[in-house]
C-alpha cells in the first residue's frame, strides 16, 4: 500500500493514517438500489503499520446517487432519521477511530491487524457522537 493513498489525521493528539475504499456487487434494481457496496476503512497509528484496524461495512449503492457511506445519504432510505455518515470526511473517520480504540484496537500493544465487521449500531453510535459535538 502506497503512503500517497493514505490520509493523515490527528485524533486526540495521536497521529493516524487512514483510507476508505469501496467495492461493488451488482444486484437487481430494487427501490433504486443497483449495487451492494462494501466499504473498507483502514486506519494505522503512525509508526504502527503492522497493526491496522480494518473495518468493513456493507451498504446499498445507486448508480444515480451513490452510496451512503461516501456521500452522506441516509443509511436506510425508508427512515428519515437514519444516520448520515460520510467516511470520506475526517470528522467521521476520527470518530470511527475513537470507536475502534474503545472496542479494543491497541496498535502499539498488539502488532497484528484488528479486523471488525462494521454494523448499523456502530454507525448509529458514530452519528450520535458527531451530532452531539456539532449541535
Amino acid at each position: 500500500m502506497s503512503k500517497a493513498k493514505l490520509r493523515r489525521l490527528i485524533v486526540d493528539t495521536i497521529p493516524f493514517l487512514w483510507r476508505l475504499r469501496t467495492s461493488y456487487q451488482r444486484v437487481a434494481d430494487v427501490d433504486y438500489v443497483d449495487y451492494t457496496s462494501f466499504y473498507s476503512f483502514r486506519a494505522y497509528r503512525e509508526g504502527c503499520r503492522r497493526a491496522p484496524a480494518i473495518v468493513t461495512f456493507e451498504a446499498w449503492e445507486s448508480a444515480y446517487t451513490g452510496g451512503p457511506l461516501h456521500t452522506g445519504l441516509p443509511i436506510d432510505l425508508r427512515d428519515s432519521r437514519s444516520p448520515r455518515i460520510n467516511l470520506n470526511q475526517p470528522r467521521f473517520a476520527a470518530e470511527l477511530i475513537r470507536l475502534l480504540l474503545r472496542r479494543g484496537w491497541a496498535p502499539e500493544e498488539e502488532p497484528r491487524p484488528f479486523e471488525w465487521a462494521g454494523d448499523r449500531a456502530a454507525l448509529e453510535e458514530i452519528w450520535a457522537r458527531i451530532d452531539r459535538t456539532t449541535a
